[in-house]
């Protein structure tokens, strides 16, 4: 074999090679990223092929120095409702609160936001004042969480008269089972019988002065005019008390029953037949209970549904945007790491996770949805995810909580940690002149709404837009 023969040789085995390295490069590069894994847990393999870690049985002799006494020192105060969030939950829970955004991010859409003055953390604190002790008196009451209230701005309601008041657990026991009508929601509620109000006691008349006792400069009283046919009705007929609704519970006395249906949801207006049907359950329940019952008019009802829809429908809003893998795709497991690393939790749905409301109850002010079919494979390490979806609500989330600036920030914040791509519904690029042309929209948006008394993130939009 020739010396040139070898050569051509080598090279080929050289060029073979390469194509080989390049081939597993672009295998390793396309494979869906994982999950950064936490130090192993005792009895697990920390790999494969290394042995377990030896198991401890959990006992006091592990804690450490000052474990005894952390474990002697009582409990500090639960978390009220409406604080702000522990330390360390997630960046995108202190978007809200004034975090600055990524710089990239910051830099390119504009996102401004004055981040707080720390102290350093090395300076001791300043002891301060100790607490004084709350009376046990001046603590709040524990208020009853209520569901939804009656809202004549978007509800039909029907009144019933019980004569004789009935008490709430009679009521409870014949109210409808389904709190629905068609695809529109059924509120009641009760109001306690109204009651006169005791009269006052006459109060006696002034003892007149003897004509001796009186000055002789002093002018001569003017007799009390005869009392007239109002003012008599009056005293004997006292003005009722105003009486209050509520929702029915046990141990109270209701005079008064009215069932209200909802005129307009995202699913519609009230049509003619979800009001027979809410007409059949009010006549219903009069019958059962013996009560007298007003409908209002069917005609005004749906036309009053119809105006209400017609409004709901040019003021709706959800702004979603896409986020798309520029280089390998993700595993479920890796958008879920670096979500929950964000302030993220996860839904109800599979594969959804939400940013939650501040308020107790309310729906979340943001909402990442990933393929669900993803989510629920059998082996998700070998599921592959190339797109989410970040939506914002506008009409279920405050404006003073500046959601649209926390959805803008967020999305930054998960392009970055995902190397993802912001794009539209039509797979184009998001830029800064798009991001501005929507909150334009938005600021006339939240404007309209306030100027219809039905700002964004109070109840009764909530209920309107869900």
């Amino acid at each position: 074999m020739s010396a040139l023969q070898l050569w051509l040789l080598a090279l080929g085995l050289l060029l073979l090679a390469g194509l080989a390295a390049h081939g597993a490069w672009r295998t390793r590069r396309s494979r869906p990223r994982r999950p950064q894994r936490t130090a192993p847990r005792p009895g697990e393999a920390a790999g494969p092929g290394e042995p377990p870690a030896p198991r401890r049985e959990p006992g006091f002799d592990s804690l450490p120095p000052q474990g005894a006494e952390a474990l002697a020192e009582p409990p500090g105060p639960g978390r009220v409702e409406g604080a702000g969030p522990p330390p360390g939950s997630g960046l995108a829970l202190d978007l809200l609160s004034g975090a600055e955004a990524p710089a990239p991010w910051a830099a390119r859409f504009g996102a401004s936001a004055a981040s707080a003055d720390r102290e350093p953390a090395d300076l001791p604190a300043e002891p301060g004042p100790a607490p004084a002790p709350v009376e046990p008196e001046l603590l709040p009451a524990l208020r009853r969480r209520e569901g939804p209230r009656i809202d004549l701005r978007i509800d039909c309601p029907a009144t019933l008269r019980l004569n004789p008041p009935l008490s709430g657990e009679a009521l409870l026991a014949h109210l409808p089972a389904s709190r629905r009508v068609g695809s529109k929601p059924l509120l009641i509620e009760a109001s306690p019988p109204t009651t006169p109000t005791p009269a006052a006691p006459p109060r006696p008349a002034p003892a007149e002065p003897a004509p001796w006792d009186a000055p002789a400069d002093a002018p001569q009283a003017l007799a009390d005019p005869a009392p007239t046919a109002l003012a008599l009705a009056a005293e004997l007929s006292p003005e009722p008390e105003v009486s209050h609704w509520e929702s029915p519970r046990p141990g109270m006395l209701y005079g008064g029953l009215r069932l209200a249906v909802q005129l307009a949801s995202r699913s519609g207006a009230l049509n003619e037949i979800e009001f027979s049907e809410f007409a059949q359950k009010v006549e219903g329940l009069a019958d059962t209970l013996q009560a007298s019952f007003e409908l209002p008019d069917m005609r005004e009802a749906v036309d009053r549904a119809r105006s209400l829809d017609a409004f709901a429908s040019a003021h709706d809003a959800l702004l979603s945007l896409q986020l798309r893998a520029r280089r390998a795709a993700w595993t479920p497991g890796f958008v879920q790491q670096q979500a929950r690393a964000l302030g993220l939790s996860h839904g109800v749905l599979p594969g959804r996770m939400v940013l939650p409301a501040r308020e107790a109850g309310a729906p979340p002010q943001l909402v990442l949805q990933m393929d669900a079919q993803a989510a629920l494979a059998d082996d998700p390490e070998r599921a592959a995810v190339r797109e989410l979806t970040l939506s914002l609500d506008v009409p279920q989330t405050p404006q003073q909580h500046q959601p649209f600036e926390a959805w803008l920030r967020l999305a930054g914040q998960l392009a970055e940690a995902l190397e993802a791509e912001v794009c539209d519904d039509l797979g184009q690029p998001l830029g800064p002149p798009a991001f501005e042309a929507i909150r334009a929209s938005l600021a006339q948006l939240y404007a309209e709404l306030e100027a219809a008394e039905l700002p964004a993130g109070s109840v009764a939009a909530r209920r309107l837009f869900a």
